[in-house]
């Protein structure tokens, strides 16, 4: 086993490749091998100091091969396994990898024992192509909004606000996984983002650009779905109240500052604890908040973190079933060089570009992807070609 394996390492000067000493498993840990993962919005705001997460190594969405087992470890997670990651521990929080902990932007990571302990390494259900793995846990999460908000959400329009991988999951997957949804609005934040979703034939009835919106534009809503940084989070939810008819309902899905308040919803002291109220399954029914806003009008607040498995397997075999429906939103697929450059060009400028072109949604591929597989048979498209 090499002793040695290279990691993105994010500083104060922005994202470097270096080489880390490569650690073996303790009972009940796992050593993996990530494949392919993936690079997302939150990533993007710890590495430009936006949140105050300490890893160094970022990351938390990969899919993995086992490289070595500890003692103890179930033998459902035997070397040459691959499997899929959730990030979010419910009982433990503070175990977040790529936030907390070191995570996935690495070829090679611990998965501590308290994590394999609680089921949150899973083995991959479904053969899946190689570009297509970055979208499983982001997909997991819009999955598991739509189940939390079918519960509660009148028929009506969808408010989408955020023109990341995150919103355009929402967008695609709303048909058939939130039906009461009749049409789809998609609020962007630039015009860079627009036309990128328009060229690529998002299917949005309509669109927007959030300066200058009309509340005249959309009339009133059903629902509205946040999918934004934690820096623009509030100001959209401060547009989206008044837009909501009576009766609606709102996924805190984006981040907001602790403790924090808006004068359209008098009556919730502290909306960071309606986001965190829902959080890798748990409490099983859902939980909600239910209010008046300042316009008078009765709606639902809920938010949530993470996933429960059973949503990562159900995205896994929604992207299999479906890899043309989604699989533009993978723009780019990276080796470890090529993402550590993207991320320290991200820094420099604030673009979300590469080699001239937008991205939403970064792979990144690891050279233990062109391996054969060994032990456990091989479940996932390694071709890096596959296009959907």
């Amino acid at each position: 086993m090499p002793r040695e394996h290279l990691a993105i390492i994010r500083g104060s000067g922005g994202a470097s490749l270096v080489s880390r000493p490569t650690p073996l498993p303790e009972p009940g840990e796992l050593l993996l091998a990530p494949l392919v993962s993936g690079l997302c919005g939150t990533d993007l705001q710890i590495l430009l100091g936006e949140r105050d997460d300490p890893a160094a190594v970022l990351g938390h969405e990969a899919v993995a091969r086992v490289v070595a087992a500890g003692a103890g470890v179930p033998a459902g997670l035997a070397e040459g396994t691959l499997v899929m990651l959730n990030p979010t521990n419910p009982d433990d929080p503070g175990s977040l990898i790529g936030h907390i902990q070191d995570g996935v932007f690495q070829q090679r990571l611990v998965i501590s024992a308290g994590m394999v302990a609680a089921g949150l390494v899973l083995p991959l259900p479904v053969e899946l192509p190689l570009r297509l793995a970055p979208l499983i846990e982001p997909l997991a999460c819009v999955l598991y909004a739509f189940e939390l908000m079918a519960r509660k959400a009148p028929p009506g329009p969808l408010l989408i606000y955020g023109d990341g991988v995150v919103g355009h999951l929402a967008l695609l997957a709303a048909r058939s996984h939130l039906p009461a949804a009749t049409d789809r609005i998609m609020i962007h934040h630039r015009s860079e983002g627009m036309r990128w979703s328009v060229d690529n034939g998002m299917p949005a009835e309509r669109r927007m650009l959030f300066e200058g919106l009309d509340g005249e534009q959309c009339g009133e809503c059903a629902m509205a779905l946040l999918a934004t940084p934690r820096r623009a989070t509030l100001a959209c939810l401060a547009d989206a109240v008044p837009r909501l008819a009576g009766g609606g309902i709102v996924d805190l899905m984006g981040g907001v500052p602790a403790e924090s308040r808006l004068d359209a919803l008098p009556e919730i002291a502290d909306l960071a604890a309606v986001r965190h109220g829902n959080c890798g399954g748990r409490p099983r029914d859902g939980a909600y908040c239910e209010t008046v806003s300042s316009h008078g009008k009765r709606l639902t607040l809920f938010g949530h973190r993470g996933a429960p498995n059973r949503m990562l397997q159900a995205a896994a075999r929604e992207l299999a079933q479906h890899p043309c429906r989604y699989g533009t939103l993978v723009t780019h697929l990276l080796d470890l060089p090529e993402a550590a450059a993207l991320m320290d060009g991200y820094w420099l400028t604030r673009r979300r570009e590469y080699r001239g072109r937008r991205f939403i949604k970064v792979g990144i591929r690891f050279p233990e992807a062109a391996k054969p597989p060994r032990g456990a048979a091989s479940l996932l498209s390694l071709s890096s070609e596959t296009q959907s």
